[in-house]
């Protein structure tokens, strides 16, 4: 079985409300809206564990439209492309992620916390999934993610043709996780 794989980029922005309107002209659907408190696992302490190319997140989710909450745990692989942020990404969910997090604290792992309240905006005839974040202590965000693409190439494609339609063209696109830039932010 093939392992899911995610391609995706960040593209810094000032102001979501004028990419909502934009992706409600474009007929985009909010498909949810959710508070997402990620805790990272600090892998360092374990041997051979290449702590800079994988990650292990321990998610609280809190559905703000229907209120539904839950958990789940992602395993996130090296990165597999330049250019654009593409891993391997393994989840699953949980019905007690504040008990996983207290057991990972208790064996003497650092945990990284990270708040995030995300919209998901996507439309049936296309692959391309929009996360419109809002993210505690760094700013806003649009992330581009397609799962399992055809080809890298295939990926920058829909990336341009979206950004093209948001007016975004002239955005950086930015392949660094949300705790990288967390954790260079606090080194400061």
């Amino acid at each position: 079985m093939t392992e899911p794989v995610e391609y995706e980029v960040k593209i810094p922005v000032n102001d979501l409300e004028s990419v909502r309107k934009s992706l409600k002209n474009l007929g985009y659907e909010l498909a949810r809206r959710v508070e997402e408190i990620d805790h990272y696992v600090d892998l360092s302490p374990c041997v051979g564990v290449r702590t800079d190319e994988i990650a292990f997140r321990i998610r609280f989710v809190r559905n703000l439209i229907n209120g539904e909450v839950f958990g789940e745990v992602t395993y996130k692989g090296p990165p597999l492309e330049e250019g654009v942020k593409a891993r391997v990404e393994i989840s699953s969910k949980v019905k007690d992620p504040e008990s996983l997090v207290k057991a990972y604290t208790l064996m003497g792992f650092r945990l990284y916390r990270l708040r995030k309240v995300r919209e998901v905006y996507s439309r049936s005839e296309e692959r391309a999934t929009l996360y419109l974040d809002e993210v505690e202590g760094l700013g806003k965000f649009i992330e581009v993610e397609v799962m399992n693409p055809e080809s890298k190439e295939s990926y920058l494609k829909e990336l341009r043709r979206v950004k093209e339609k948001l007016g975004l063209s002239e955005k950086p696109e930015l392949v660094t996780p949300y705790l990288t830039m967390l954790l260079e932010g606090l080194e400061k």
